[in-house]
């Protein structure tokens, strides 16, 4: 019987009723309060909630949901991996590319599966200029995750890299529609308009037609 009303507990929890509780805590209850309900949000499978909650014009929301989303990210595949995450992060962020790169490897090689992984060994394959298997992992990581906004904005800024600037755009506005209230999409969207505006006029006109 105890087995049986524990069931019913987490059944309940996980249920889109108690999300949407939840998600009416985090975008309307006390400020002070947000980062609990999005964390609770986040425990009981509401990533889809948390997203929208990127939409709200308060600063706050969008801050405690980004939180709970990127700690839910960073933690999917269990404590050992995401230490072993945390220290290729560190090696890239202290400039050692080839150490991050190889701890990196290591990491997906045992967790294929891990988005938040696959999202910034991407970051780093484009630091050091390897555009295309940074785009490999992008789409890799979007497949896992296909709402994850690290991924569509780290896609974007490759294609825009490797000239390709309607993938860039589409994938940009999609990183500007999780993430609306982000300056970077607009500032990255701007550079695609930039960039096609100079390509146009790169190009050379088409003989004029002779007047008969």
């Amino acid at each position: 019987m105890v087995g049986g009303s524990y069931a019913l507990v987490v059944a309940v929890h996980h249920s889109a009723w108690y999300q949407e509780r939840l998600y009416r805590d985090l975008v309307t209850g006390p400020i002070a309060e947000c980062e609990q309900a999005a964390t609770s949000l986040s425990n009981v499978g509401g990533e889809r909630r948390l997203i929208d909650a990127l939409a709200s014009p308060k600063p706050e929301v969008r801050a405690a949901a980004q939180k709970a989303l990127d700690a839910r990210w960073f933690s999917a595949e269990g404590v050992e991996a995401a230490r072993a995450l945390l220290a290729a992060e560190n090696a890239m962020n202290e400039g050692h590319d080839e150490e991050a790169l190889t701890k990196f490897d290591q990491v997906i090689l045992l967790h294929p599966n891990y988005a938040e992984a696959l999202n910034q060994r991407a970051s780093l394959l484009w630091k050091m200029g390897r555009v295309r298997p940074a785009i490999q992992d992008c789409e890799r990581a979007l497949r896992l995750i296909p709402f994850h906004y690290g991924a569509w904005q780290g896609l974007g800024i490759c294609h825009l890299q490797s000239g390709n600037e309607e993938a860039a755009r589409k994938c940009l506005m999609i990183y500007q529609r999780l993430r609306p209230f982000d300056d970077d999409a607009e500032k990255w969207l701007r550079r695609c308009d930039e960039l096609q505006r100079k390509e146009r006029r790169s190009k050379p006109r088409p003989p004029a037609e002779p007047v008969v």
